[in-house]
């Protein structure tokens, strides 16, 4: 997605440079102070802005909207390996993550594969 920056060194929430995105400029007037310290904001349109916490909270939300999108069901996960989507309940988690999901037989079957690559 491509953002709308705007130049104002003022802001408190601009880069060093003074630029910020205008979707930040937007959410802080409605907010009526600056964005607090390590928040995002996550949009479609100017007018559908969602102030996030934090980057995993935002991640989170485009994860889920992936999910959706092609599934009808933002539980879902993408296996990387199979490509298939499935219930997180039946797929292991990547470690330290809440997003990342695989099948287990599907990470066996690709490192046995890569295995036999390497090995030639």
């Amino acid at each position: 997605m491509e953002y709308k920056m705007c130049y104002d060194p003022e802001h408190p929430n601009a880069a060093s440079n003074g630029l910020i995105r205008e979707h930040t400029i937007i959410a802080a007037k409605a907010l009526g102070s600056p964005l607090p310290k390590g928040s995002e904001v996550h949009h479609h349109t100017k007018d559908q802005l969602v102030l996030c916490e934090n980057h995993n909270y935002h991640h989170l939300i485009h994860v889920r909207q992936r999910a959706y999108e092609a599934t009808g069901d933002p539980h879902k996960r993408k296996c990387p390996f199979c490509k298939d989507w499935d219930d997180p309940s039946v797929m292991n988690p990547f470690w330290g993550t809440d997003t990342g999901f695989y099948h287990l037989s599907c990470r066996k079957e690709y490192r046995r594969e890569q295995w036999r690559i390497n090995r030639i």
